[in-house]
């Protein structure tokens, strides 16, 4: 008699005798869950029961290393993105300071500017007013120039009368001697300018 595990029934074969067949137990094909057997069988036997158990406790272990596992990878993915975030915090806060830095010189150099600018500004209004002086002082001297130029065209009938007369005057006019032919001019002169500031106090 042959001892034969089986799953299913064996079909039936060609050339086969019968005599052969009865000496083979068949198991009958079980379709129901191996846990609803083992929890509702009558001849379950307590081995089966530890066994079952154990499995049990197998699955549970392996499912706890698992969530471990995915634990661990989480932490450690967690620790990365904790030193990314830190990373890049350090870098926003250095290019905080930059900015900071960087606004700090722009302001500087506006203050700079606007002082520079407000210099500037005193100093072309001074120079304003340096150019309006030097520009009424020039029409003042226009001014003058006119009437010096008027006066001058006025006196050069004089000028011209003394170059007519000069090549009439002879060799020694210029003399002041007692025979000199120009001191009775000037004596005259002085004793009618005299008689003048007299009658004008009069």
């Amino acid at each position: 008699m042959r001892n034969i595990f089986v799953t299913q029934l064996e079909e039936p074969r060609y050339g086969c005798r019968e005599d052969e067949n009865e000496n083979i137990k068949y198991i009958p094909v079980i379709n129901e869950a191996s846990s609803k057997i083992l929890q509702t069988g009558v001849n379950t036997l307590q081995k089966t029961l530890v066994l079952k158990k154990e499995v049990e406790v197998e699955d549970i272990n392996r499912q706890l290393t698992t969530k471990r596992q995915e634990f661990a990878n989480r932490m450690e993915a967690l620790a990365r993105r904790k030193a990314e975030f830190e990373l890049k915090q350090k870098l926003t806060k250095e290019r905080a300071l930059k900015f900071d830095k960087f606004l700090q010189d722009n302001e500087s150099k506006r203050r700079r500017a606007l002082r520079n600018y407000q210099m500037e500004r005193k100093h072309n209004e001074l120079k304003e007013k340096e150019i309006q002086d030097l520009l009424q002082e020039l029409e003042k001297l226009q001014v003058r120039q006119q009437h010096l130029k008027k006066k001058v065209e006025k006196n050069k009938m004089h000028e011209d009368y003394l170059l007519k007369i000069i090549d009439h005057l002879p060799e020694n006019y210029l003399e002041y001697g007692a025979d000199s032919l120009v001191m009775p001019i000037i004596r005259r002169h002085e004793t009618l300018a005299v008689t003048n500031e007299a009658l004008v106090r009069q």
